[in-house]
């Protein structure tokens, strides 16, 4: 299964035992590696399934403020929107075309009756032309801002300077609630850093998060976010800090920085190529898949990472295939439950399109 696989299946049989207590420790041992992992995932997906409105209102953040954009502005795809890197990742066979112009004329169909503010952004891996509308522009991040925070821990375990086997022990101060599971496990359990940083992807982990943010530092982690280009990032405040979000302190993402952590991953260049396919499997599973993988067909994979604050939903993530792509959406002002909608309609839009090609 490699090495990647190992690390996910080591921590989630911990995680299992961890739950389930001694009892079960003489089953999981008996158990294959791929009984374990399916096991884990089931477990995982079982404990973050919930209705969307339990989801909407116990999720990272509580209101997003609203966008100042004219409605004109934030709905209609230019041709000045789509814009192709410096240097196009290469292949050997020349890769079909996709129709930007019918993308386009199609995306803002959909787009329009919505209202809101809509950033879509989108990244051809195998020709790497890129596409979007109000890609570059900033808004509330919600749970997407924990990419960043991954970031700047896989560039310390990279330069040696922690280990993904590191241990930290949560503390009463450091439980928060919204997403994730940890919340409900005694102060003073001990994870390490690779369990953290997997729930907090997979899971959404607020707790996690927050805990690997005091130890990475936001300044450190913003500074990372800097020296990937991502211009339109910034983490000013903990997951689920009231005091901050009722003061208008929102963490900040684009589409197009989005779009740039997921290209960089799926082409094996997110700090290393082990840690690349660290990253993918994170992503690969993923709990809610409500929003954009609803709108794929089901034999498409789809690693993915997701935020939801009230009236704002985002979700983004690698198309995986013959022609894999990166597809992010950030919907901002829009009924959660319509949000997901317009979601599903755009990722069978730009599916079909891509197929097409």
């Amino acid at each position: 299964m490699g090495s990647q696989t190992s690390f996910i299946v080591k921590h989630n049989t911990c995680w299992i035992m961890r739950r389930l207590g001694s009892a079960f420790l003489a089953i999981v041992l008996g158990m294959s590696v791929a009984i374990a992992m399916s096991s884990c995932s089931f477990l995982g997906n079982q404990e973050e399934d919930e209705p969307l409105a339990e989801q909407t209102t116990s999720s990272e953040e509580t209101q997003a403020p609203e966008d100042t954009v004219n409605a004109d502005e934030k709905n209609l795809i230019s041709a000045a929107d789509r814009e192709k890197p410096d240097k196009p990742q290469q292949k050997m066979d020349a890769p079909n075309k996709i129709d930007f112009d019918s993308l386009e004329s199609k995306l803002n169909e959909i787009i329009a009756p919505y209202g809101g503010s809509v950033s879509v952004a989108f990244v051809d891996l195998e020709s790497g032309e890129a596409f979007s509308v109000r890609g570059g522009v900033s808004q509330p991040a919600a749970s997407m801002i924990k990419l960043v925070v991954l970031a700047e821990l896989f560039d310390q375990a990279e330069q040696n300077a922690l280990s993904m086997d590191d241990v930290l022990t949560m503390k009463a101060s450091d439980v928060v609630g919204g997403t994730g599971v940890i919340q409900y496990d005694d102060p003073n359990t001990e994870y390490t850093l690779g369990e953290l940083a997997y729930c907090m992807i997979s899971e959404s982990d607020n707790t996690a998060a927050n805990m690997l943010i005091e130890l990475l530092g936001m300044s450190a982690i913003n500074d990372e976010a800097q020296k990937l280009g991502l211009t339109s990032s910034e983490l000013r405040r903990l997951m689920m800090d009231q005091e901050a979000i009722s003061a208008g302190i929102q963490n900040m993402m684009s589409a197009d920085d989005i779009a740039s952590i997921f290209a960089q991953i799926q082409e094996g260049k997110f700090y290393s190529p082990e840690l690349s396919d660290m990253a993918l499997e994170f992503l690969e599973m993923q709990a809610d898949n409500s929003g954009l993988q609803a709108g794929l067909p089901s034999s498409k994979v789809f690693a993915h990472k997701t935020g939801t604050l009230t009236n704002m939903q985002i979700d983004g993530g690698i198309v995986e295939g013959d022609h894999p792509y990166v597809l992010v959406v950030m919907a901002d002002g829009i009924d959660n439950d319509r949000a997901l909608s317009l979601m599903r309609e755009v990722a069978q839009a730009v599916d079909e399109q891509v197929e097409s090609a």
